[in-house]
């Protein structure tokens, strides 16, 4: 008992030297920095333990088992940042991965996550570059930012059904992960979600509905099958409320092969109503990728979009349409002129 510094149940400070440490029973919590920097390989906590405060075992780099017993119900941010801790099991009854729990953890290679838990904090396993695997419980709402940042070793995840929230660059620079799941529950992506996945070629979005905030993170990796299965589902109302999400889904459709029939199709159903809000919107910078796409106007249609433009005074799109046409087709007509 004395290697350990203990009040009132709080285990305060370690002072021991031994490989195997073995927390005394009675211990209900860990104080903040209590193993900071120590030097064991392994630690076995009480079945009657509750909290582990922030950083307890901070910088343990020699520390590669633990045995967290259920009912801890609380592990503060930075706990086990820095430890060479190669898989851990997290208590159920956990509700939240806090902040940055396991950052830098080099050598961690799987992690069990209860069924409790709801949240997975900022930083959470940000640089567990042995990371492959992870698999998310169905109770997790919200994953924060930079949470899975450079763990490139990590290849697929799946996520809970009711996942809403993923938060900013969550996965950025995992650059082994080749496929992403998600369910129509995700409202919001942030910025950057999965930046530098350049391994990224499979990622579902089939669920998501266009005025959903996570489109535009999601489009930059849509294949031609979620793109087509997007546009089947497609709402001009939806479209002129959410004139972004608009913009990036033309730009995508560019991806579409227009030389199936099938594909085609789909564009055909939708095109009439596609190419008229993206006159009215009258936005130059879009308009000019969806004349890139070549998929929206040709010789059939243009004189009755710059008429379209015209009459819905969006002199911007009339100018493009108007250069467009004499560019591409090589000729202006009288009313074309007379307009300008």
């Amino acid at each position: 008992m004395d290697d350990f510094v203990i009040e009132k149940g709080v285990l305060i400070r370690y002072q021991g030297n031994s490989s195997t440490v073995v927390v005394p029973d009675g211990v209900r919590a860990i104080g903040f920095y209590a193993f900071m920097n120590c030097r064991m390989n392994s630690v076995v906590l009480p079945d009657g333990l509750r909290v582990i405060e922030r950083a307890a075992f901070h910088n343990c780099h020699d520390l590669t088992d633990i045995l967290i017993p259920d009912g801890v119900a609380e592990i503060g941010g930075e706990a086990f940042s820095g430890t060479g801790l190669t898989s851990v099991r997290l208590p159920q009854g956990l509700l939240c991965i806090s902040r940055k729990l396991f950052t830098g953890c080099t050598s961690l290679t799987s992690v069990t996550i209860p069924g409790s838990v709801t949240s997975i904090g900022n930083f959470a396993f940000a640089g567990c570059v042995s990371l492959r695997s992870v698999r998310i419980p169905g109770n997790v709402g919200v994953i924060g930012d930079s949470a899975f940042a450079g763990c490139t070793a990590l290849t697929s995840v799946q996520f809970p059904y009711d996942l809403m929230f993923i938060r900013k660059e969550a996965f950025r620079g995992c650059t082994a992960l080749t496929s992403v799941n998600v369910t129509e529950c995700v409202l919001d992506i942030r910025q950057d979600a999965f930046a530098g996945c350049t391994a990224l070629t499979d990622i579902s979005i089939r669920g998501i509905r266009f005025g959903s905030d996570a489109l535009h993170a999601l489009l930059p990796y849509a294949t031609p099958g979620d793109i087509l299965c997007w546009l089947s589902d497609y709402d001009p109302f939806q479209a002129q409320e959410h004139p972004h999400n608009f913009a990036r889904v033309v730009w995508t459709v560019r991806f579409i092969n227009p030389s199936d029939e099938r594909n085609n199709g789909y564009i055909m159903r939708h095109t009439d109503d596609m190419r008229r809000l993206l006159i009215e919107l009258n936005d130059g910078e879009l308009l000019q990728k969806a004349l890139d796409t070549g998929l929206f106007f040709d010789k059939y249609n243009i004189d009755d979009a710059i008429e379209h433009a015209v009459c819905s005074q969006a002199l911007e799109a009339q100018l493009l349409l108007t250069t467009y046409k004499a560019e591409v087709f090589g000729y202006a007509s009288p009313f074309d002129q007379l307009q300008l």
